[in-house]
């Protein structure tokens, strides 16, 4: 057997009693970059788990799958059509025009990890410090001078998040995102009209309609309809191949970390009929034979529906078993948890109490930056795996950017040194106008390059946008596929790259 550059020739020539480890620390090497190149370089990048914090999988008793958009991977852009049809019709009946039903959803157009102004209607990109580096108003990216006008501190400020810019920081709100964007072009940018900043507080435009207050509010209460009457999960039910992803891979990771000792276990907020659907529908009667005669529920050893994240994560709700039958649930005291059984509600309390785990001890897979990954890591310190799809598209377009970037750097070096040797001596500063109007093209070409009115999930030029940094903060591991797990042994120890503070010059 032919063994991956870097396992299995490491493990013999650096065994602990081989002076090999220290010859090889003493070698001379270029820089420590070329060490991150060859370490990386034997697992292709769509195959990869990316870390931000070690993690020894050997030291994982507990592996836990949110299912929404984790376990089930939806298809795209099918599926968020469907929701924003759905969303759509239910306007009209609540009377918005019916001419709305020509808009349709929009794959190229949105990104999560933005804002909605519930004030001016504009939907806003922010990077790590909460600056303002993408504004649009329907489908019209605003100047520098205009954002200048309407946020002069060209920052969204943390206390009003919720309360005046409303995070969409999920997949689920990307047809959210693009309704927003559709409607603010039909009520105020259709026929040249623009909107009338009446005040802060309040905006209206040119003729009858709703205020921008209003469209918010009467779209939050549409997708409300649509997901919590379950017609949502009706249609995507009704249409299973059309709407959900299925591999038998899922099958096979399940039973390898049941093999390995890892005990998994399913906690979503979805009810307990669509989990059965979804999860029969992903798991029973295939998987290269491991689930030939298998119920899916054999797959966890706890299994919570209607979890309430990210409640659960803090005071929670009650616990009950459901009776798998009849999908009632049983008034009883649960003093454990059985496999193959089916709860509902509860709490990180009470779950660790029934189980016994400490929470390093888990290891949490979910898509919600918020209710699968903040909450279970900031106050439980469950170790976390983001699962973030659109990775897959951000490692394809930075690849074919390679060369845009650089000279990003080249540009960013170039303004570095027309101030080098400067100091409070000198009194004229130099001219940087050329070096700043080649950066902006870049950028924009860059970011073009991703999304042609957001640019990257990550990223605006050289910033890392406020999606990044919470990855960054939260995310222990991030990948665009949890079945990654899949290429690594699981006694894996994830290593996260040595990050230098600005004052820390690596060698050159």
């Amino acid at each position: 057997m032919q063994h991956k550059r870097g396992s299995r020739d490491l493990q013999d020539n650096f065994a602990p009693d081989s002076p090999s480890i220290q010859k090889f620390l003493d070698k001379p090497s270029p820089s420590t970059s070329t060490y991150k190149r060859d370490i990386l370089s034997y697992r292709s990048n769509f195959h990869r788990i990316f870390v931000n914090r070690d993690l020894r999988l050997d030291k994982i008793k507990w592996i836990g799958f949110d299912m929404d958009y984790t376990l089930a991977s939806y298809n795209s852009p099918a599926y968020e059509s469907l929701t924003y049809d759905l969303i759509t019709e239910q306007l009209i009946k609540m009377g918005y025009p019916h001419q709305l039903s020509s808009m349709s959803y929009d794959p190229e157009f949105p990104v999560r990890g933005i804002y909605f102004d519930k004030v001016l209607g504009h939907l806003i990109k922010v990077d790590s410090f909460g600056s303002i580096v993408r504004c649009l108003h329907g489908r019209r990216t605003l100047t520098k001078q205009e954002i200048s006008e309407l946020y002069p501190s060209f920052t969204v400020p943390t206390q009003d998040i919720e309360k005046r810019y409303w995070p969409l920081p999920t997949l689920f709100n990307l047809p959210e995102a693009c309704l927003y964007a559709n409607l603010i072009d039909y009520f105020f940018n259709r026929d040249e009209k623009r909107l009338l900043r009446q005040s802060r507080e309040d905006v209206s435009f040119e003729g009858s309609g709703p205020t921008i207050t209003n469209l918010f509010q009467d779209v939050r209460l549409a997708m409300d309809h649509v997901h919590l009457t379950g017609l949502l999960k009706e249609r995507t039910l009704a249409d299973k191949e059309k709407y959900i992803k299925r591999t038998p891979d899922t099958a096979v990771l399940l039973d390898r970390l049941q093999k390995a000792g890892i005990k998994a276990f399913l906690l979503t907020n979805s009810e307990f009929y669509y989990t059965h659907a979804v999860m029969s529908y992903l798991l029973e009667g295939h998987g290269d034979g491991v689930s030939l005669n298998k119920s899916w529920r054999d797959f966890f050893t706890v299994i919570i529906v209607s979890a309430g994240k990210p409640s659960f994560f803090s005071q929670g709700t009650t616990l009950r078993e459901v009776d798998i039958i009849t999908g009632n649930l049983m008034i009883s005291k649960i003093e454990k948890f059985n496999q193959g059984h089916v709860y509902q509600g509860g709490s990180i309390g009470l779950f660790n109490s029934l189980t016994g785990i400490k929470g390093n001890e888990v290891l949490y897979v979910g898509d919600h930056i918020y209710a699968d990954i903040i909450k279970s890591k900031k106050i439980h310190a469950w170790r976390t795996l983001l699962v973030i799809p659109e990775l897959e598209k951000e490692l394809n377009v930075w690849q074919e950017c390679t060369a845009l970037v650089q000279q990003l750097r080249k540009l960013e070096w170039m303004k570095a040194e027309v101030f080098r040797n400067l100091t409070s001596e000198d009194t004229q500063p130099p001219d940087t106008t050329d070096i700043r109007k080649h950066k902006k093209v870049v950028v924009e070409r860059i970011d073009h390059s991703y999304n042609s009115y957001f640019g990257s999930l990550f990223s605006s030029g050289s910033k890392n946008t406020w999606f990044a940094s919470q990855v960054m903060r939260y995310a222990d591991l991030y990948s665009y596929d949890y079945l990654n797990l899949l290429n690594y042994p699981l006694f894996y120890h994830f290593t996260a790259q040595y990050q230098n503070m600005p004052h820390v010059q690596e060698e050159k």
